[in-house]
Parts: C-alpha cells; structure tokens; sequence
C-alpha cells in the first residue's frame, strides 16, 4: 500500500467509485474474442470499448526458463538430467497455463556481438557456437536440425531427438511423440570450460528485441548446472585466466538486473538453482563464488544440492507449486485504455493504480474472486 501511494501521481491511485459514465446497456453489441497479450481469461468487445475479465482465484500464465549447462563435465549427471526431466512430464508437475523453453549457459562476447565469449574453447572439428541450439537464444525443433550435421560422430548421437517450439507445454510431444522437454533438454556435452549461466541469461535477455516472457505471466527461471558461474578458475588447466575471470565476474547481473531486464508488465520473476552446494569431490566452487544460490537468496526462490540429491522432482514439484505465486494483484489488460470506466471485483468498485496496461488492484483479492475492468479503447 506503502508503494502505491508513493507512485500515486506516476499511476494515477484511484478511490473505489462508480463509473464516471453512465453506461447503459454495456453488454449490448459486445462480443467475446480470444485473449491474447493481456492476462484476462474473458474479453468482450466491441470497436470502442471492452470487458476484461479475470479469475483471481485461477492459474495464471506461467513461463518457465531453464537455463541448462551443456558442458563435457555434465556428462556424470547426464542421466540424472534426463530422468529428472522425464518424471516431470509423467507426474503431471506443471500447473495449468505453463509454457517452458530452455536456453544454455554460454556467455556470448562482452563487446554485444553474438559471438561466444573469449573465455569459451573453441575445439577444432566442432561447430561454432553461433549456430548452437541454445546459444543465446531459446532451443528449438530448427536449431536442433541445423546443429546436428555439424557434431562429430561422438557427440551425434546427443541430438538424437527432434525438437519442439521454442515455448512449449510440459505434457507436449514432438512428432516422434518424445515430450518436449526431454527434446529441447538435449545438451552436446560441449568442452566450453566457461559456463556462465547468470551472464548468458543477462546477454540473452538485452538482446531481445522483444519481450521473451508473456505478458502478465509468473515467469521462473532455473539455473541447472554442475558448477557456478563463470564455471572455472582464474589458474585453471595450467593457464593464467584471471582477466578473462574478472570480466565475467563483473557482467554478472544481481537478482534486481534480471528483473528488470525482463521485459514488460509481469505478475512475478523467480530465480531457482540446482546446482552445487560447496563442492562435489576434491572440487570447491566456494572459491568462485555461489553465484546461482546468491541469486535464489536475494529473490527468495528454491534451491537444490546437485551433487548431494539423486531425485530433483521434489525441487521441481515445489518451483511448480509456487510457480504461480504474485508478487502483487496486478492485471495486464489486452489494450492501453483511453478512458478507464470501472473496476470491479466481485461487481464491488475496488481502488486502484494504472499505468498503461497495467492495473494493481488497491487490495488482496480472497481465493475464487473475480475482477472485471471496463474501459474504452
């Protein structure tokens, strides 16, 4: 309440009133569309005006990133990967109006070319990163089909599947019937020796010239890695890398960064990780930084041991469960209005505060209510 009423003259805070226009025979000539970049679940409209309707009580849209680790050294958690993402498809985790795509963990250069990082290997007879799957952009059935001719005969049985949409529901298949998210999770298990997930996400996120995640949507992202950011030391392998390590750790981008990097009106962003927690074997990642747990703790997410749980469906479950969790009663509405008549829950005139699309409701709305905004286009 606190932050609305100091953004008041930004937003416009409104007290719970009546429409300012009479409105006779609102319903007449309405008719129902599909609802497309809003959050609505109902749109009535007619050349000048509309209903919006939303279901506070019910699901709302959730996207989910998982940020993936292809590197060599996730060749030991392979089958854990698989069978993790697999149980996820037969346990029906996903709540309802859930899309997930999956991008990789490799940095792109620093200078804004979309070109792999000078601290990514770049081996001889393997394909430049700039047509990998996942390189700074999300994996797709198209990325998949370009890459897969150009691995060597080692790794070309990695890419075996088919791939999805770039976006795609938890309960989707390809055309060979394989779910989706076992499709677009297939990594080349590539010797990177850099796997900055934080960074790579950040790069991902500023170079999209539009927004990645759906409009009013609860968006979770999900570090998977056997390492952290930037994934090597500044002395590794008998090689002095330390500027090359500074640089990566000066692009890594706080909890807040990714946030606001996120474009457009969101109902939330999350950061969850599974990922090490200290060390696996004789290697301690302490020594360069947590960086994935650093940013579950500054936004509250979840995180999992990789090297000490066998089973990551109990994590999964939990990200699904809180998946949809607002961070306030906000609804994005499908056109900026030119005149905002009413708002309603229940049919009771509630406060709010509007910013082109955006309308915070001036209240905790209880479990199964419904709001209705009427404005003119």
């Amino acid at each position: 309440m606190l932050w609305l009423l100091a953004c008041a003259p930004e937003y416009g805070l409104h007290t719970p009133v009546q429409p300012v226009d009479p409105i006779e025979a609102w319903d007449e000539g309405l008719i129902q569309v599909e609802p497309t970049e809003g959050s609505a679940e109902a749109v009535l409209e007619t050349p000048d005006r509309r209903t919006e309707v939303f279901d506070l009580g019910g699901t709302p849209r959730i996207d989910v990133l998982f940020v993936l680790d292809e590197s060599i050294s996730m060749a030991d958690d392979l089958n854990a990967l698989r069978s993790g993402m697999a149980s996820l498809v037969l346990d029906g985790a996903w709540p309802d109006r859930t899309r997930i795509a999956v991008t990789s963990t490799t940095p792109a250069s620093a200078d804004g070319a979309r070109r792999r990082h000078a601290a990514v290997t770049q081996p001889a007879g393997l394909p430049s990163y700039f047509i990998n799957p996942g390189f700074q952009r999300l994996v797709d059935r198209g990325g998949i089909e370009a890459f897969r001719p150009e691995l060597d005969e080692d790794r070309a049985g990695l890419y075996a599947l088919d791939g999805c949409e770039a976006w795609f529901a938890p309960d989707e298949r390809n055309a060979q019937g394989i779910p989706c998210l076992l499709a677009n999770t297939q990594i080349g298990l590539l010797p990177t020796r850099v796997e900055a997930g934080t960074v790579a996400l950040k790069q991902l996120l500023q170079r999209s010239w539009q927004p990645l995640f759906r409009q009013g949507s609860a968006v979770n992202v999900v570090f998977v890695s056997d390492t952290h950011d930037p994934g090597f030391f500044p002395w590794q392998d008998g090689e002095q890398r330390g500027e090359q390590f500074d640089e990566l750790i000066g692009l890594q981008p706080s909890f807040e960064e990714l946030r606001g990097l996120a474009q457009g009106e969101l109902a939330s962003f999350q950061v969850h990780a599974i990922a090490p927690d200290g060390s696996c074997g004789e290697t301690s990642y302490e020594e360069i930084g947590l960086s994935y747990f650093d940013l579950v703790e500054q936004g509250g997410g979840l995180a999992l041991d990789l090297c000490g749980a066998e089973d990551w469906t109990p994590l999964i479950a939990r990200v699904a469960a809180s998946a949809g969790r607002l961070d306030e009663p906000m609804l994005v509405l499908e056109s900026t209005p030119s005149e905002l008549w009413s708002v309603t829950l229940d049919g009771g005139a509630v406060g709010y505060a509007q910013d082109e699309r955006m309308v915070v409701l001036d209240a905790q709305p209880r479990a199964g209510v419904k709001a209705e905004v009427r404005y003119r286009r």
